[in-house]
């Protein structure tokens, strides 16, 4: 676990000096029709963290379920750069989909509030804990192009 945090870390230097490196020498400074291209990893985890922000928004636009969700946080994740199931270690929830639910309820609870906000999040927290029911590997089903799983997980009625 300790040498791929090492190796998470490295990467994301890499991104960030090369985004925020200095001009190169000769006047040749970054401009529309000359610049450095960032690194593919740079630019495959920007997209994954865009992907995930447009799931965030559709999670709470009601758009799409936490279980499913999940699954495409997960799938996201198993992408070139994969994100290993270790880094969620840290997060409460005896397997990996619940301790990806509870990030996802904390990230949607971190986005910019609007007044139904509250009532998002504890939808999201409803559906987390009726997760925690299922035990591991529901995670890992398919995911619909569409957002929604191939194989329904389970009807959360969280009052």
């Amino acid at each position: 676990m300790k040498g791929y945090v090492i190796a998470v870390a490295v990467a994301a230097g890499a991104c960030l000096t090369t985004r925020f490196a200095s001009p190169p020498a000769g006047g040749n400074t970054p401009g529309p029709n000359n610049h450095t291209r960032r690194a593919p990893e740079c630019e495959a985890i920007a997209a994954r963290s865009a992907e995930k922000d447009r799931l965030y928004r559709r999670l709470i636009a009601g758009e799409v379920a936490l279980a499913d969700a999940v699954r495409r946080a997960v799938a996201l994740d198993r992408d070139w750069p994969e994100v290993r199931p270790e880094w969620y270690d840290h997060c409460p929830g005896r397997s990996l989909g619940e301790r990806v639910a509870w990030v996802i309820v904390t990230m949607a609870s971190e986005l910019p509030a609007d007044p139904g906000r509250a009532a998002v999040v504890e939808r999201l927290e409803c559906e987390a804990a009726a997760l925690a029911d299922l035990g591991p590997g529901w995670e890992f089903a398919p995911v619909n192009p569409g957002g929604r799983s191939a194989v329904p997980v389970a009807i959360v009625t969280c009052e």
